[in-house]
């Protein structure tokens, strides 16, 4: 396949060396390869980058080689307080003088002008025209030396220094020097997918293998998790295929996981959409959604119109099953969801396979750093040390939602004026009639969970 040269008018942001970040071999150095952005006018500008290549004086290195490639909107690594920071890559590199860097990306980009609903679809600019791949070959002003240790390097893609002739785009990365990249706050949050291994419980770290990276992941009780296929009690290991949502921090080096998706099966290439919702119709089962991330697809438009189907899967906040019902009741305008499934051009409509309530309040830096902090959870176990005054007990949980969990963990379950009591056949009850038959069943809680107390919004009976 023939691939299409653009030398870039630019250069690659050099950082200097930082500190820590796990062991590295004799000769080699633990490098962080980051994408920013700086600021031009339009609304949003999607790119799909799927290859990074050092070029080095003693051969090229890769950094980075997905075939489905990372869709960014090079618009959120920018704000009015400047730079913002996605990491790409992390992975050890041979010491040595590089000279430059080779960006592989989609022949196609869609850029939004300000103000505008819908994307216009451009081509990079080429002279050796190939269908499906751009290469941006950029040599660095001033060579960079890579040290042993750890180190850093910055890609700016410069908006506002691109330009459209009309048979193209020419793309411009310039070298900027910008402290802060070693602010944890002005990195963002990414979906990393790969597979976990060193898996630790109890130290809750584990690493995933992504696109040639190895990257260290942390996670604690604050981390929402749950398996993609909505079954329940969601547990990582070491072999299983993971979707990481979380920040990169510059200090320890490793990736912050506010949300964990354990895949079912094989890795999914679906495309995958996330926004606030709109126009909800429950009867007729579908919504708008204005976009805030997307995956495997570059959108066309801000608002696209999601549909469900008889197959469609429904998850609650929690990751727990849901059904069409429950999910549109608990859906509000503006609510935070995710969907994976197919998605049509022509007509705008994404036809959802998977469809989620999210957190309001975004993932950028989650995993660590929140103490107290509530997210939805799901718990079923045994109830004892039941108070019939109040109606809280403590439950040792035989399975989960929402949470990274073990059998056996044991929480306080509290309630409030609020909580809502269901018996078997899902009846409502009142508090005292509850209370005085939970000792021979067992408990279904949900609720919002800081540490291991549950607050509870629903109690209901299991057998």
């Amino acid at each position: 396949m023939r691939k299409s040269t653009l030398l870039a008018l630019a250069a690659i942001a050099l950082v200097g060396c930082g500190g820590g970040g796990g062991s590295t071999a004799p000769g080699t150095s633990q490098v962080s390869f980051f994408v920013s952005d700086s600021l031009d006018s339009n609304d949003q500008v999607w790119v799909t980058i799927h290859k990074v290549e050092l070029i080095g004086t003693a051969g090229n290195v890769t950094m980075f080689d997905d075939s489905t490639g990372v869709t960014v909107d090079l618009k959120t690594l920018r704000d009015g307080a400047g730079a913002k920071f996605l990491l790409l890559a992390r992975k050890s590199v041979p010491v040595g003088t590089y000279s430059g860097v080779r960006f592989t990306l989609d022949k196609d980009l869609t850029i939004f002008p300000a103000g505008s609903a819908t994307g216009n679809s451009k081509s990079f600019h080429d002279s050796d025209s190939d269908p499906e791949k751009s290469i941006l070959d950029v040599t660095f002003a001033t060579p960079k030396t890579v040290a042993a240790g750890d180190d850093k390097i910055t890609a700016d893609f410069d908006l506002a220094s691109w330009t459209d002739d009309g048979s193209g785009i020419n793309a411009v990365i310039r070298k900027v020097e910008d402290n802060g990249v070693d602010n944890p706050l002005r990195h963002v949050s990414e979906d990393y997918k790969g597979v976990v291994s060193a898996f630790n419980l109890i130290a809750k770290t584990f690493t995933i293998s992504r696109a040639g990276s190895t990257l260290n992941v942390s996670f604690d009780a604050t981390t929402k998790i749950f398996n993609s296929n909505g079954a329940a009690s969601p547990a990582v290991a070491d072999g299983k295929r993971v979707e990481i949502r979380g920040a990169f921090d510059p200090v320890t080096k490793v990736i912050k996981a506010a949300v964990i998706k354990i895949e079912d099966g094989a890795e999914s290439h679906n495309p995958e959409i996330r926004g606030a919702a709109s126009a909800i119709d429950a009867s007729a089962g579908t919504l708008d959604l204005t976009l805030g991330h997307a995956s495997a697809m570059q959108p066309d438009r801000k608002l696209v119109h999601v549909a469900t189907t008889g197959t469609t899967l429904y998850r609650v906040r929690s990751g727990a099953l849901s059904d069409k019902a429950a999910f549109f009741a608990a859906l509000v305008t503006g609510g935070e969801v995710e969907v994976e499934g197919t998605y049509n051009r022509e007509t705008g409509i994404f036809t959802a396979s998977k469809i989620k309530l999210e957190d309001e309040g975004g993932d950028d830096h989650g995993g660590g750093g929140h103490e107290g902090e509530h997210h939805d959870v799901e718990l079923l176990g045994i109830p004892s040390n039941i108070v019939g005054s109040d109606g809280t007990c403590t439950l040792t949980v035989g399975s989960w939602y929402g949470l990274p969990l073990t059998p056996g963990a044991v929480f306080s379950v509290v309630t409030t004026a609020n909580t809502e009591y269901f018996g078997l056949s899902h009846t409502t009850m009142s508090k005292s009639a509850f209370v005085a038959g939970l000792a021979i069943h067992q408990l279904e809680a949900k609720g919002t969970a800081s540490g291991t107390v549950l607050t509870a919004t629903r109690l209901k009976y299991e057998d």
